[in-house]
């Protein structure tokens, strides 16, 4: 994600938030423009991150070699619910 246009999507400000106590956290608000552009973005990541997986995976692989392939279109698809879910505000990319 590093070395994608994910970074360029949204701008990060300072936004206090209150959950037991005050924090400050550098958060992208999920307005609706931000929240298509994520989408759009984390739709692309999973079709890529599918294709490595095939090309990778084998005819008959291991548990651990089938866990660690898949961890992280896992970790996009939790990503792209979030964003989805009209709850949530606001993201924190780091």
């Amino acid at each position: 994600m590093a070395h994608t246009n994910f970074s360029r999507i949204g701008k990060s400000d300072p936004t206090v938030i209150e959950i037991e106590e005050k924090e400050e956290l550098l958060l992208i608000k999920l307005d609706p423009e931000n929240s298509q552009l994520l989408k759009y973005f984390l739709r692309d990541a999973i079709i890529l991150e599918s294709e490595k997986i095939i090309e990778n995976l084998g005819e008959t692989p291991s548990k651990e070699d089938y866990q660690k392939l898949t961890y992280p279109l896992k970790k996009l698809h939790e990503l792209r619910r979030c964003v989805e879910n009209e709850t949530y505000q606001y993201l924190q990319r780091a």
